[in-house]
């Protein structure tokens, strides 16, 4: 410490350790004085008491890097008492203990005012971070995993791997260890559960709209069908695959499934009905492909009848669901169609058909073999061409009905001799190979038709000439195909026909 006593013009000074200079450099604690003297010889004398204080020694160490789950222990040293410790993380102990990574500074001031300072930095290593979850309930073979974070693991169950599984209840713990020696330790209660038993059943066939009643079991549980429905039993009436999950108040779930066929088999005979005494009735029990048995024996799915009687029939499908079905038929008087009509007739000349049945009908239905037909009770009918035809009578009294056919061979022609026709008549080639010629001089003036037909009646050629006496000219067939026509010549009410031949 430099003490000084002043400059005085002419003066003396005397130290205590008798130095005469005006200055003192002090270097130990202690009392320190000075006399003056001036020039005229007077004296002064001043003194002071002069304590050294050591200054702090503080050293935190160097920077470290260390495990984050590790806490590093910094001291800012053992100052006297009254000494004052100030840290950047406002705490003011002598000691810190840090487990954050980071810059920690200390601050050391003594009680006679010197001070120190320092700083550390605190690095961390990553640890594992094991976390193997909360205690839960196990419902059956369970895994526990460790993470991938580690070089080395240990189980208290001996096991060395990142992930173990097991289906015993305990405490599992385990202890993991990185590659920079850090070390994370877990561990987890299990219990063991029940699973519950979920039976449905064996798959079912409803049969006939029944319904069935599906019971998952285990009361008290909680429960999710596919239908969506949340109670322990569902009603079902439609096909179909059912599903449940049960889960029992532990969390534990099992779950089961059933097939659920439905048949739509259903048999009508229909209403008791009548039926002729002269007719047939068929039964139908629907359900094509099915099983059939009639209380006749048959095992068709359709009989007919002609007697009276209860009828009945019994089907099975393939789900083995049988229906049946009764029908009683009554037996009434029927009509019976008879049909009067010649056995031969001509072409072009009108048929008289006679209705001969018997019975009562009141309903008739011609149909004479040539495309065309008649509603009438007792109708004509002109063919246009020769050959057999099969004519039918269908009768009816508005329930009863029968039917009838007869054969109607139409092989010749109505004609008037040429003679009485024309007083000449000539027709020439025939056969041809299409064109005909043709020469007449009619009795008396009139108006000419001449008309060409196929065998089977359609016209192929037609000629009118008005008031005719003569006709001299040629039918062209040549466009027509080879084979029979006839023409028919007609004039006034007289009409004769002709064959033609194309060669």
């Amino acid at each position: 410490v430099h003490l000084d006593a002043g400059f005085h013009n002419l003066a003396s000074y005397v130290w205590h350790d008798m130095s005469t200079n005006q200055t003192f450099n002090a270097t130990a604690a202690g009392t320190y004085y000075v006399e003056i003297t001036d020039s005229v010889g007077c004296q002064k004398t001043d003194s002071m008491q002069l304590s050294l204080f050591v200054p702090p020694t503080l050293n935190l160490g160097n920077d470290t890097t260390v495990c984050s789950n590790t806490p590093v222990v910094l001291n800012a040293g053992n100052g006297p008492t009254g000494t004052i410790y100030q840290w950047n993380t406002s705490s003011a102990t002598q000691v810190l203990v840090v487990t954050a990574a980071g810059s920690y500074t200390a601050s050391v001031t003594t009680p006679g005012g010197c001070a120190a300072i320092d700083t550390i930095v605190v690095n961390h290593f990553p640890t594992p971070g094991v976390n193997l979850g909360p205690n839960f309930v196990a419902c059956g073979t369970f895994t526990l995993d460790a993470g991938a974070g580690g070089t080395t693991y240990a189980w208290n169950t001996g096991a060395g791997s990142a992930s173990i599984t097991s289906s015993t209840a305990g405490t599992y713990s385990v202890t993991v260890t990185n590659s920079f020696g850090c070390v994370s330790t877990d561990n987890v209660s299990v219990t063991m559960g029940v699973v519950p038993t979920v039976n449905l059943g064996p798959n079912q066939v409803l049969c006939n709209n029944q319904t069935a009643t599906l019971n998952a079991g285990n009361t008290g549980s909680t429960y999710l069908w596919s239908t969506g429905a949340s109670t322990q039993t569902i009603t079902v009436s439609t096909p179909g695959t059912y599903i449940v999950n049960v889960t029992n108040p532990q969390g534990c779930t099992s779950r089961d499934t059933i097939n659920v066929d439905i048949s739509s088999l259903l048999v009508n005979l229909g209403p008791n009905t009548n039926i002729c005494d002269n007719g047939a009735y068929t039964l139908d029990a629907g359900n094509p492909g099915m099983i059939y048995a009639w209380s006749t024996g048959a095992s068709t799915q359709t009989i007919t009848t002609t007697a009276p009687g209860s009828f009945s029939v019994t089907v099975t499908d393939p789900l083995n669901c049988v229906a049946s079905d009764v029908i009683i038929l009554t037996q009434v008087p029927g009509v019976y169609a008879a049909i009067g009509s010649p056995a031969t007739a001509s072409v072009f000349f009108p048929v008289a058909f006679t209705d001969n049945s018997t019975g009562g009908p009141t309903t008739w239905q011609w149909l004479f073999g040539d495309g065309l037909s008649s509603t009438q009770q007792n109708p004509t009918h002109t063919y246009a061409a020769l050959g057999l035809y099969t004519v039918t009578l269908i009768i009816s009294d508005g329930f009863c009905r029968d039917t009838i056919t007869t054969l109607v061979d139409v092989n010749n022609f109505v004609n008037v001799a040429d003679g009485d026709f024309a007083t000449a008549f000539d027709l020439y080639p025939n056969p041809s190979s299409g064109v005909f010629h043709l020469y007449l001089e009619l009795i008396k003036r009139s108006d000419l038709e001449i008309a060409v037909m196929d065998m089977h009646g359609r016209s192929v050629y037609q000629e009118q000439v008005r008031k005719a006496q003569t006709y001299q000219g040629d039918i062209d067939l040549s466009s027509l195909s080879k084979g029979v026509y006839i023409m028919s010549l007609q004039a006034g009410d007289k009409k004769i026909f002709h064959k033609l031949v194309i060669q």
